[in-house]
C-alpha cells in the first residue's frame, strides 16, 4: 500500500518573504500583542512558545519566532498575516502582503498607524521595564506615595459597587476576582481572608434591589484548597441506577400566605476556576488555565452561544490540559435561581 504524506511545509514564496523581510519585521512586531493569537490559532504550542520566550532578549525572541515560523505548516503564513491585522500591525502586514495597499480601509489604518505611532508604540511606552546597554530588561518599580493596608478595602469596594444607582439602568452585572484562596475564601494583598459568601451577599435581592431580576455573573480565579488533581484511570462499568427517595412533604398554605415575593437568591451564576479543595493551575508564562480558556471562549463564541454552554466549553478546555507532572484540573459552576439563557450579543447593543 502506498501512503501519501500530507504536505506540511510552508509555500516557498511565503518562506522567502519571511526570510527577506526578517530584519524589518523584527523591528515592527510586538510580541506581547501577538503571542496570545499565535497560541489561539495553534501556530505554536505553549511549549514551543516557552522556548521562544526563553531567549535572553526581546530581539532574540523575535528572531527565534520568525525563524521557527516557516516550519509551522502550510497555513502558518496566512494565519500570521491575519494576526498582524487583528493586532494593528498594519505596516508589518503590508510588508508580507503588499496587495493590501489596494484595500482602502487597510491603507487608511496604515496611514493612521504611521501618524500616531500605532499600537506597537503604545505598548513600548507603558514603561514597566527599561532595557540597559546590553538589551536586558531591568525592572523599574514606581514607589508608593502613601501606606495602604487592610483587606476590608475589598469589601468596601464591592459594597460600594453593589450600591451604585446606575444599576437601575443596566441589564446585567459581572464581577471578576483574581487572587489566592482556599475552599470558601479569597485573600487580600495583606493575606487577610475574605469569605466569598460575604462578597456574594452584597448582590442578592435583599442587599441589591436594583439588580433584582438581572443576571449577576461571578468569576473566581483562585485556589480552593491545597490538593493537586493527578487524575484517575478510566474504567468501564455499567451505568449506575438512579436511587428512589420517599415522597415529599407538602407545605400547607392559605390565601393569605400566597404573596408575590422573590427568593433571596436568584439570577446568579458563580464560576470557579477549580473544584472545591483543589489547586488552581497556571502556566508560568501564560498564566491561569481558567482565564486563558474563559477569555478564548468569550472572544470566539459570545456572539452566538449562551453563557452556560460557553462555561461548558471552558470546562472542556481546562479538563483537556495536563502539567508535566500529570496534574489535571476541572472547573465548577454554581447556579442560584438561574433559569434563563443569557446571550451577550457583542456589538449589537446600543
Amino acid at each position: 500500500m502506498i501512503k501519501f504524506k500530507k504536505n506540511i511545509k510552508m509555500d516557498p514564496v511565503h518562506r522567502e518573504l519571511l526570510k527577506s523581510n526578517f530584519v524589518e519585521l523584527s523591528k515592527v512586531i510586538n510580541l506581547k500583542q501577538i503571542v496570545p493569537f499565535l497560541l489561539e490559532k495553534r501556530i505554536f504550542t505553549e511549549h514551543m512558545m516557552e522556548d521562544v520566550l526563553a531567549e535572553r532578549t526581546e530581539v532574540d525572541q523575535k528572531h527565534k519566532l520568525l525563524l521557527d515560523l516557516p516550519r509551522r505548516g502550510p497555513d502558518a503564513f496566512e494565519k500570521f498575516v491575519e494576526i498582524l491585522l487583528e493586532t494593528g500591525h498594519y505596516n508589518a502586514a503590508l510588508i508580507l502582503e503588499p496587495n493590501f495597499k489596494n484595500d482602502s480601509s487597510i491603507s487608511q489604518l496604515s496611514t493612521f498607524n504611521n501618524f500616531t505611532g500605532g499600537l506597537d508604540m503604545s505598548v513600548r511606552e507603558i514603561g514597566h521595564t527599561q532595557p540597559d546597554n546590553q538589551g536586558i530588561n531591568q525592572l523599574r518599580v514606581k514607589p508608593a506615595t502613601r501606606w495602604r493596608e487592610g483587606s476590608d478595602q475589598i469589601i468596601d469596594v464591592v459594597e460600594a459597587f453593589s450600591k451604585k444607582p446606575e444599576h437601575e439602568h443596566v441589564d446585567s452585572c459581572v464581577v471578576i476576582i483574581l487572587s489566592h484562596g482556599e475552599y470558601d475564601i479569597v485573600y487580600g494583598t495583606d493575606a487577610e481572608e475574605i469569605r466569598i459568601e460575604k462578597i456574594l451577599d452584597c448582590f442578592n435581592n435583599e442587599s441589591c434591589p436594583l439588580l433584582q431580576g438581572k443576571p449577576k455573573m461571578f468569576f473566581f480565579q483562585a485556589c480552593r484548597g491545597k490538593n493537586y488533581d493527578i487524575g484517575v484511570s478510566k474504567y468501564n462499568q455499567p451505568d449506575a441506577k438512579p436511587s428512589r427517595h420517599g415522597g415529599t412533604a407538602e407545605i400547607p398554605y392559605t390565601a393569605e400566605t400566597v404573596i408575590r415575593r422573590l427568593p433571596t437568591w436568584t439570577d446568579m451564576v458563580i464560576s470557579y476556576s477549580t473544584v472545591a479543595g483543589y489547586i488552581s493551575l497556571r502556566n508560568n508564562i501564560f498564566g491561569s488555565w481558567y482565564c486563558q480558556a474563559l477569555t478564548s471562549v468569550l472572544m470566539n463564541h459570545a456572539h452566538d452561544v449562551e453563557l452556560s454552554h460557553m462555561l461548558l466549553k471552558v470546562d472542556k478546555i481546562v479538563k483537556e490540559r495536563v502539567t508535566d507532572c500529570g496534574e489535571k484540573q476541572a472547573t465548577e459552576t454554581l447556579y442560584r435561581g438561574w433559569s434563563n439563557k443569557l446571550y451577550f450579543n457583542p456589538g449589537l447593543y446600543k
